[in-house]
C-alpha cells in the first residue's frame, strides 16, 4: 500500500474519532464539577432548651436535627419586630443565643441550612422570655434607743408590679420573721436591752424570684468606741515621690462590732480630703509638700461610737536638686573608633536618676550634621544651629551604679560636639553640658 493511501486512511480515522467525542460531550452536557450544589434539606425538631439569665442577658440554647446535605447553618434570634438580637454561622446542630430582652417578650430562633452557598428552607421556633430576675429595693434603718424603723425608699421588679412583691423582715433577734403589710413603706421593731443585730428583708416577686437584702445594724447598750494602733512608713519620705504606707497593727471593739465592721477614716494631715479606708490592712499616700505629718485614723463602730488614733510621724523632704551628668573622655581623644560609643555617669543624691539625654552634632569639612539615634543617621544642615535642630536626643537609662552609654553609628572624622543632661525621679532636670573633641584618626 502506498504512503499516500495510508495518510488518507489515518485522516479518516482521526476525523471519525473527533466526531464521536463531540457527540458524547454534547450528549453528556456540563461536567459534574460545574453543577451547583444540591439544595439542603430542612432541619427538623428545632427546639429551645432551658432559658437562663446569669446577668443582664438571656441565654437561649437551641438544637435541631441536621438537614440532609447541609454543611452549615445560619442562625439568628429576632424580636417581635424582626430586629436581629443575635446571629451566627455554625456547623454544629446547636447554638446558644445571647439576647437582651424583658420577661414576657417573645424571641424567635431561626435556623437556615446551607450546602456550601446553596440555601435551604428556614425553620423557626418562638420562645417567651421567662421572669428570672429577683426584685430590687432600697431601705434605710433608723434607731432611737431600742426602737428601730425601716423605711422603704424604692421597690421594683422587671415583671411583677410592686403590689405583688412580698417583703419579709427577719429582725435576727430570735423573734419570728415578720411579713411587711402590703402598701406600707415603714415597719418598726423593738430590740432587747443590749445586743447587736443585722436585720434583713427578703423580697419575692409573683413567680418566686427572691433576694435577701441587709438592712444595716441595730445596736443597744453599746457606748464604748473601738480601739486601734497604726504605724506609717517610711518615716523619712520624698515629696511627690515616696509612697507612705499606713499599716494597721491592731483594731477591735470590746463589746459588739466585729473588726471587719468597724469603719476606718484616714486623715493624712496634709490638707487632703479624709478618705475611707475600705479594705486591707494597709493604706497608701504620696505627700506633695515638705513637712512633718502625723496621719490620723478615726474608728467608728456600728453603734456610732468613734475615736481617733495617731499613727507614727512622717518627715517629708523636698528634692529640688537636679542630677549631675558627666561625659567620660575616651581613651584616644582624637579617634573615631574610641568615640563611637559615648560613655558617662549620672548621679543624684536625693531621689535618684530617672534618665539621661544625649545629643550630638558634627562638622565635617564645611558641612554640619545632626545625629538621629533612632535611625543611626546623620542629617545634613546648613549651620551648627541648624544641626542642633536636626539632631534628636537619645534617651538613656543609667545602670544601678550610675554609668550610661549611647552609641554613635556611622561616625566619621570631624569636629564632634556632644551635650547631655539628666532628670531625676521627681522631674528635676539638669542643664545641658557641652563637650567638644576633634576626631582626626579612624
Amino acid at each position: 500500500m502506498s504512503t499516500s493511501v495510508l495518510r488518507a486512511q489515518s485522516r479518516r480515522v482521526a476525523l471519525s474519532a473527533a466526531l464521536i467525542l463531540t457527540a458524547v460531550a454534547a450528549f453528556s452536557g456540563p461536567s459534574a464539577e460545574a453543577k451547583p450544589p444540591a439544595r439542603p434539606g430542612k432541619v427538623s425538631k428545632l427546639a429551645v432548651g432551658a432559658v437562663t439569665k446569669p446577668a443582664t442577658a438571656y441565654l437561649l440554647p437551641a438544637s435541631w436535627n441536621a438537614g440532609t446535605g447541609a454543611t452549615s447553618y445560619r442562625v439568628k434570634a429576632t424580636d417581635q419586630t424582626g430586629s436581629v438580637l443575635d446571629s451566627d454561622t455554625v456547623t454544629d446542630t446547636s447554638w446558644q443565643a445571647t439576647v437582651v430582652s424583658t420577661a414576657g417578650r417573645t424571641v424567635r430562633i431561626t435556623v437556615t441550612p446551607y450546602n456550601n452557598n446553596r440555601r435551604g428552607q428556614s425553620s423557626s421556633v418562638d420562645k417567651v422570655m421567662p421572669d428570672l430576675t429577683a426584685p430590687t429595693g432600697s431601705f434605710g434603718l433608723a434607731q432611737v434607743g431600742r426602737n428601730v424603723t425601716v423605711t422603704q425608699t424604692a421597690l421594683s421588679d422587671d415583671a411583677s408590679p410592686a403590689s405583688n412583691i412580698t417583703r419579709v423582715v427577719d429582725w435576727k433577734d430570735g423573734t419570728p420573721a415578720e411579713t411587711w403589710p402590703s402598701g406600707g413603706t415603714q415597719i418598726g421593731h423593738t430590740y432587747p436591752l443590749t445586743g447587736l443585730w443585722h436585720p434583713t428583708v427578703t423580697l419575692t416577686d409573683a413567680v418566686g424570684n427572691s433576694v435577701v437584702l441587709p438592712l444595716g445594724a441595730a445596736v443597744t447598750g453599746d457606748t464604748a468606741p473601738p480601739t486601734g494602733a497604726f504605724t506609717a512608713g517610711p518615716g523619712s519620705a520624698w515629696a511627690s515621690y515616696s509612697t507612705v504606707a499606713l499599716t494597721q497593727e491592731a483594731i477591735s471593739d470590746g463589746d459588739f462590732s466585729a473588726a471587719a465592721d468597724i469603719k476606718r477614716t484616714v486623715d493624712w494631715g496634709d490638707g487632703s480630703a479624709a478618705a475611707t479606708w475600705a479594705t486591707g490592712t494597709a493604706a497608701e499616700h504620696v505627700y506633695t509638700a515638705a513637712g512633718s505629718y502625723t496621719p490620723k485614723v478615726e474608728l467608728t463602730d456600728e453603734a456610732g461610737n468613734s475615736a481617733t488614733y495617731d499613727a507614727s510621724v512622717v518627715t517629708v523632704t523636698l528634692d529640688s536638686v537636679a542630677p549631675t551628668v558627666t561625659l567620660k573622655a575616651p581613651r584616644y581623644a582624637r579617634s573615631v573608633r574610641s568615640s563611637r560609643t559615648l560613655k558617662g555617669s549620672a548621679t543624684d543624691a536625693e531621689t535618684g536618676v530617672a534618665g539621661v539625654r544625649v545629643k550630638a552634632v558634627e562638622k565635617r569639612g564645611t558641612r554640619w550634621y545632626g545625629y538621629r539615634p533612632a535611625t543611626g543617621t546623620w542629617v545634613k544642615a546648613a549651620s551648627k544651629k541648624a544641626a542642633w535642630r536636626q539632631a534628636r536626643a537619645a534617651a538613656v537609662t543609667p545602670t544601678a551604679t550610675g554609668t550610661w552609654s549611647s552609641p554613635l553609628r556611622h561616625l566619621a572624622k570631624g569636629q564632634l560636639l556632644v551635650k547631655s543632661n539628666g532628670r531625676d525621679l521627681v522631674g528635676n532636670t539638669s542643664t545641658w553640658v557641652l563637650t567638644s573633641r576633634k576626631l582626626t584618626r579612624s
